[in-house]
């Protein structure tokens, strides 16, 4: 199960970061796209908020370190 999850994050973040990088892409080459803009931004909000999601899934299943586990 914990693979699983893994495997659902890194996509997420891959999401984020091709989005990011399309929008950079846009804004360097002065892109006249505007749907090539939109498409960068949806991707890198969708795999923003997919990588909130993991992120939740993961503390609200008991995987964070608080101060009562110990060092």
């Amino acid at each position: 199960m914990k693979r699983a999850r893994a495997v659902w994050c890194a996509i997420a973040l891959a999401l984020m970061l091709t989005g990011g990088g399309v929008i950079l892409w846009t804004v360097y080459r002065d892109s006249r796209l505007p749907s090539l803009a939109s498409s960068g931004f949806a991707l890198f909000v969708f795999g923003f908020t997919a990588a909130l999601v993991c992120l939740g899934v993961w503390v609200a299943s008991g995987g964070h370190r608080g101060p009562e586990d110990g060092p």
